[in-house]
């Protein structure tokens, strides 16, 4: 444990309760209360942010979130292959909303990022750092349970070695989440083709769905997430 009572204790006294002051004195864990990977429905053809909401507040102490490289408190991998880990990180603006309990990952840039800036095809971990984002002094509840050795962790997907897949993806075409472009995506594509303003099968974001479009569309049908 790493909160310990303020009081002292000699031998010829009678000992209190310890556990419930330690129970007292010990900050329960922050909790990861929801994850939304994409904007929130199946759709899996485009992944422009994720957001994280939390139980607890923030600190206002912790005032840079970081840009997701390595070391930094909250970080994206790519995973390749669908199950080895890879050591390539997403980079993105980190945002805090009015009440300090939902983080926005967003603006994806570089190696990982596509045109539109979406991620790219494949499957991605989450890590966060809790001695990082709650300045050492707090535990948060994730695969990574280290409650009061002040490096403990929440993690989605990929701890480091192998782990089974999670649903955390990127495949252009896979409207539905099934993780594969398939018929039904077709049509969905076949009824946005030559519509102009945002839409998910934009794949080079020039603001239309043109032939272009379809020709990314076409050689990727068929391909499922791994």
């Amino acid at each position: 444990m790493f909160g310990k009572s303020r009081n002292s204790i000699k031998s010829n006294q009678v000992k209190p309760n310890l556990l419930s002051l330690e129970q007292r004195d010990v900050p329960a864990a922050i909790t990861v209360q929801h994850v939304q990977f994409g904007d929130g429905t199946a759709n899996r053809s485009d992944v422009f942010q994720v957001k994280i909401t939390l139980d607890t507040a923030v600190p206002t102490t912790t005032t840079n979130l970081g840009t997701g490289a390595e070391y930094d408190p909250i970080t994206l991998h790519q995973r390749g292959g669908g199950q080895a880990y890879n050591t390539e990180y997403v980079t993105m603006n980190v945002s805090l909303d009015s009440t300090r309990k939902v983080i926005t990952l967003s603006g994806f840039s570089g190696e990982l990022a596509d045109t539109n800036s979406s991620l790219v095809n494949g499957y991605y971990d989450l890590l966060i750092n809790a001695a990082q984002v709650y300045s050492g002094a707090d535990s948060i509840n994730g695969q990574y349970d280290t409650a009061g050795s002040g490096a403990d962790y929440y993690a989605i997907g990929n701890k480091g070695t192998q782990a089974s897949k999670n649903n955390f993806f990127r495949l252009y075409g896979d409207t539905d989440g099934d993780g594969v472009v398939a018929q039904p995506d077709f049509i969905s594509f076949r009824n946005a083709f030559g519509l102009s303003g945002p839409s998910t099968w934009d794949h080079d974001g020039n603001g239309v769905v043109d032939t272009a479009d379809f020709v990314y569309f076409r050689n990727i049908y068929g391909w499922q997430v791994l």
